[in-house]
């Protein structure tokens, strides 16, 4: 049930971002910053950075049902020094990587002891964040081309992928995790009563 929650919002939010994010280029020639998902002060931004706290949160839920509580907790911390560094600093290569690569260690750790639809959207969401890190270091961003190539449909469409990719996968990872950690306790509830 968590985990087609989680895709029905994902595939809600990317579409109203996407629709979003084409109405505010063509009609209002990117004038609507609150519709502009290359800004990160924008609707979508703040929902990005807000499933990925709920991913955050589903990993602490994670180490307090445990088992694997000290994965979990690792989790959790490499989860929150991301969000904080996307919040606060922005997204920096080197300051990140490191704990790019514990989050997609651990979370295919996870995928790998969980049910297949958890294990499918756990992975799917890493693909997701993946194309989003790819196209974010490898795509000449709003910095380094100067805003010459902002009003052109390459440098939207690129936007549209990035942060479609970027929402959609925090918001699978956030359901995916809870998923995880709450079935895990029911179960460990279950085999205790029984």
């Amino acid at each position: 049930m968590i985990v087609t929650a989680g895709v029905a919002v994902a595939v809600a939010a990317v579409v109203a971002q996407l629709a979003a994010q084409l109405v505010d280029y063509q009609v209002f020639d990117l004038r609507l910053l609150l519709l502009d998902s290359n800004k990160h002060r924008s609707f979508f931004g703040v929902a990005s950075l807000l499933a990925h706290a709920f991913a955050v949160a589903a990993a602490f839920v994670g180490t307090l049902l445990g088992p694997r509580r000290l994965a979990w907790a690792v989790l959790c911390l490499a989860l929150s020094i991301l969000l904080v560094l996307r919040a606060l600093v922005g997204f920096h290569l080197l300051q990140a990587a490191p704990f790019v690569l514990v989050v997609f260690v651990l979370v295919w750790w996870f995928s790998t002891h969980a049910s297949k639809s958890e294990a499918i959207t756990l992975r799917i969401a890493l693909c997701l964040l993946a194309v989003s890190f790819v196209v974010h270091v490898a795509a000449p961003g709003s910095e380094s081309t100067l805003g010459f190539q902002r009003h052109t449909w390459e440098y939207q469409i690129r936007g549209m992928v990035k942060h479609g990719a970027s929402l959609s996968g925090w918001i699978l990872l956030a359901s995916g995790l809870a998923a995880v950690a709450v079935r895990r306790e029911a179960s460990r509830m279950a085999s205790h009563s029984g």
